[in-house]
């Protein structure tokens, strides 16, 4: 349907985390006066979603992957991250943005806690 996303719709995924410190270094770090910061995060769709649902579910139970009929032909934006990392490197001694995957972990085991137990 035009104007609707699809499942496999490119989206651009940077955690909460890794933006607000980028912020906050582009604040208090006297090395970044003035410079624009592009915090490029990372490519996913729904089908890396569920891949890592799966990995991390004990139970057995297996999401299946979503056919992706445009696999192949999508254009990637590729550009300089280095400048993030350094930011990155010296405000959490990290290389890199929070994995993906990591942060499902995180935001399942949050709700877990919680007591939510689905439908």
């Amino acid at each position: 349907m035009p104007g609707h996303a699809r499942p496999l719709d490119a989206d651009w995924y940077v955690s909460a985390e890794d933006a607000a410190l980028v912020h906050i270094a582009a604040v208090l770090d006297p090395a970044l006066s003035n410079q624009r910061i592009f915090a490029w995060g990372c490519y996913r769709n729904w089908n890396n979603a569920l891949a890592g649902f799966n990995a991390m579910d004990g139970n057995g139970t297996r999401w299946a992957m979503i056919a992706d009929p445009d696999e192949g032909s999508r254009r990637h934006l590729d550009t300089d991250v280095m400048p993030v990392y350094e930011i990155l490197r010296r405000w959490s001694r990290r290389s890199g943005w929070l994995p993906f995957e990591g942060t499902i972990f995180e935001s399942v085991n949050m709700y877990r806690e919680m007591g939510f137990k689905g439908a």
